[in-house]
């Protein structure tokens, strides 16, 4: 008897289990953002920068090993009120491996390599006039972040967050900057 009920309680168990172990073949994130920036050049002090992000995984290896491609774009201001103002952009276009952990059904943390390019426009304006400037350089991030299951289903999750450090060298020059994130992921297709 005993037997019988262990066997019952398995071929019930199984399809359960089975469907937590499926992993999604792409994934869409879109965000909010913050940038602290380290600042080399003018005034000599780090900026906090808002903006977006939005990236995409595509599931390419088992249910692990994913390729993404990221964009995000951060915006602010150096001198507030005043003039001459000056506004700052920077974007990112980053690609690379990511690695998610997919083994418990709430919680999936992941971890990823980048790597591309940054565009950095500064924006000028005083009484007279105003004067614009746009780099390019290369980029790299590495972080990781947690995506939460919502009660709306397996195609809709939580990206509670994503840190990142960002190395960016434009114009012979280096800065360490950290990103951080948090948004809406959607869920498409699966792989079992």
């Amino acid at each position: 008897m005993q037997k019988l009920f262990l066997i019952a309680a398995l071929t019930i168990a199984l399809p359960v289990i089975a469907r937590a172990q499926e992993a999604p073949r792409t994934e869409i994130f879109t965000g909010y953002s913050y940038m602290r920036l380290e600042d080399n050049g003018i005034g000599g002090q780090d900026r906090d920068l808002n903006g977006y992000n939005v990236s995409g995984t595509v599931t390419v290896f088992k249910k692990y090993l994913g390729l993404k491609v990221d964009v995000s774009g951060h915006f602010g201001d150096f001198l507030v009120n005043t003039v001459p103002r000056i506004d700052q952009g920077q974007t990112l276009f980053l690609a690379g491996p990511q690695i998610t952990l997919r083994k418990n059904a709430m919680f999936q943390p992941f971890a990823h390599v980048l790597f591309g390019a940054v565009r950095q426009t500064l924006d000028l304006q005083t009484a007279t006039g105003s004067f614009n400037t746009t780099d390019t350089g290369f980029a790299f991030a590495a972080g990781g972040g947690v995506d939460v299951k919502t009660p709306l289903g397996r195609k809709i999750a939580v990206r509670l967050f994503q840190a990142d450090f960002v190395r960016s060298r434009i114009n012979d020059t280096t800065h360490s900057n950290l990103r951080a994130s948090a948004g809406i992921v959607v869920r498409i297709g699966k792989i079992e």
